[in-house]
């Protein structure tokens, strides 16, 4: 049986030991060279925090996690240690990049292309020829109207309704979609 484990940075801050789905909880500093040849999934929301957990485990095994209760279509692209949660729906000519998070309920329509290490959280829906750039960040129940591109570590608020581009970096929010923060 593999070993399962979860992560957490607060572990190293407040000490003491926390189980979890019966497993052990543990700081970055107190893994073992044993947990570190462990297949690993890493479904952490934030991409510059799964960024750097993926970094830890360099020269790891990382396990790809799609959900038997998802839908993707048979030319759909999955990189390597992607999550795709339940009710999750990849359409054609999908292609998702490595260390992706796509959560409960997302839809990714038709020519939609995500870059390693983004997120889409639950509820998302994406329109057809959408281009989400690397480490990017969608908030729960953002709508992305088709033919628009979201930049490299773009964050969209939770309940976006994006109808223009978003530049690399860029912070938007609201309905519709308008800059926040550079």
């Amino acid at each position: 049986m593999t070993p399962v484990f979860f992560v957490e940075e607060a572990r190293a801050a407040t000490g003491g030991e926390r189980r979890e789905f019966s497993a052990p909880i543990v700081s970055f500093e107190a893994l073992t060279a044993d947990q570190f040849a462990t297949p690993v999934i890493s479904a952490v929301g934030q991409p510059e925090v799964r960024a750097t957990l993926i970094a830890l485990w360099r020269g790891s095994a990382f396990a790809t996690l799609v959900s038997p209760h998802a839908w993707l279509a048979q030319d759909a692209v999955i990189g390597a240690g992607t999550t795709i949660a339940p009710l999750a729906a990849l359409n054609r000519l999908v292609t998702v990049g490595a260390h992706v998070l796509v959560n409960v309920g997302a839809i990714l329509s038709h020519d939609v292309s995500v870059g390693d290490f983004a997120t889409i959280s639950p509820g998302c829906v994406v329109g057809g020829c959408v281009s989400i750039g690397e480490s990017s960040f969608l908030g729960i129940g953002v709508t992305v109207r088709d033919h628009i591109t979201i930049g490299r570590g773009a964050f969209v608020a939770a309940g976006a309704v994006v109808i223009a581009d978003v530049a690399d970096g860029e912070s938007v929010r609201g309905v519709p979609a308008r800059v926040v923060a550079r």
